[in-house]
């Protein structure tokens, strides 16, 4: 990807390339949220 920050929107979109499922910033937020990967 062009960027080198992961943001809720380019594991989105990264998330949709890959796997052709699109899922939106917020929901990418609750997962990040609730699996020992980020920040709360």
């Amino acid at each position: 990807m062009a960027f080198n920050l992961w943001t809720r929107e380019s594991v989105a979109q990264l998330t949709e390339r890959q796997y052709g499922i699109k899922v939106s910033a917020w929901t990418v937020g609750r997962y990040l949220k609730h699996w020992p990967i980020a920040p709360a």
